[in-house]
This record gives structure tokens, sequence and C-alpha cells, in this order.
């Protein structure tokens, strides 16, 4: 379910306009898992893999594609600066609006995540490729290769659930910090299992 604006529990003294900025991050945050659901469930099954080979793989192999690039691109923009007169949606921008007594934790749990994150050269293979068209990049003289599995996207959206909901109990805005899967559950009718079926019995 795509969580909507607004839809959070109220808080014990966080102002308004902050309130916002955490809809939108959550929002962008379901966004991210609700595309690593649909990919996950269509293209890491091979039963499904399949079905969508034999209905059309020209168009489906390019669906793939465009949703990796899509998954890449949003999960890049997480770890952006915070910006200075004009800001960024990002894990950064978030922290710097937590009181200075929490922001060394919060900080060390984002250079955590930001190991993994790294780790994957998701920076990398945005600023050069999806931002971008490096000339040396796409010659492939300068190599910027995703290191990432289907496993490593699990634990990066894992930990940046567990990351998010930290920063908003600090600020109040949630009860207790909470964890999130990085899955999202399609309503009855949407999933992927009823689509490939669909797909299986037209083919």
């Amino acid at each position: 379910m795509i969580l909507a604006v607004g839809v959070i529990l109220q808080p014990r003294y966080v102002l308004g306009d902050t309130l916002e900025v955490f809809a939108l991050f959550k929002n962008r945050l379901s966004d991210i898992s609700l595309n690593f659901t649909v990919y996950s469930e269509l293209f890491d099954s091979s039963d499904s893999v399949n079905t969508l080979n034999n209905f059309h793989s020209f168009v489906f192999g390019n669906y793939q594609k465009c949703l990796v690039d899509v998954l890449y691109l949003e999960i890049a923009k997480l770890f952006d600066p915070k910006g200075n007169k004009d800001k960024n949606l990002s894990f950064l921008y978030l922290i710097s609006l937590t009181n200075s007594d929490s922001k060394p934790e919060l900080e060390a749990d984002f250079e955590e995540l930001k190991i993994l994150f790294t780790s994957s050269n998701l920076k990398a293979y945005r600023n050069k490729l999806l931002a971008h068209n490096d000339l040396k990049a796409i010659q492939g003289i300068r190599a910027v290769k995703p290191e990432v599995t289907t496993e490593t996207l699990e634990e990066l959206l894992k930990r940046a659930w567990t990351l998010f909901g930290k920063i908003e109990f600090t600020l109040g805005i949630t009860e207790k910090a909470y964890q999130t899967s990085p899955y999202i559950q399609l309503p009855t009718g949407t999933g992927i299992d009823e689509f490939i079926t669909k797909l299986k019995n037209r083919t």
C-alpha cells in the first residue's frame, strides 16, 4: 500500500513544515520499496521470467532495464548532501532537522548505511550514466558498473527504513523507533502472481 502525504502519527513537538518534509520523504521511500517489490516478484522468479519472455521478451526486457535504472536513481538520491540554499530531500537533510544531542548518533548510523551504498557503486552509476552522459563511462573506459544484487538492495532498503524510523522517533513524530519491511504488500487483484497467471492464460 502506498502511503499518502500526511498519513503519519500526530507529533509531540514537530512543526508543520517539518512534518510535510517527513511525509514527502516517506512517500519517496515507499515508492522505492514498491518498485523493488515489483522488480523482485517479476524478475527474481524463473517461472515469472519464462512467462514474460514467452509473452513478449523485448517489451519486458526493456521494462526491466527501466525499472532497474529508476531504482538505482531514486536510491542514490537518498544519499545526496542536504544542500545549502536549495535543500535536497535526503537523509542528511532530515538529520540536520534534529537537535544537536541526537545528531552524532544519527550521523554515525547514516555513515554505516553509506558504507553499503558506496560499496554498491550506485553513486558513480547515477552520476556518470543516469544523470549525465559521461563519455568514458559510455565507451567502457571508466568502470561504473553497479555492484548490486537483489539481496544488496533488500538490505540497503531495510537499513534505510530503520534509519528513517529512528529519525522520526528522535523528532517525536512516532512513539517508538520502528522497522519496516523493504517490500510493499500489493493490494488483492494487483499482485504479480495474478499478473503472471493472466499472461500464462493468454499465451
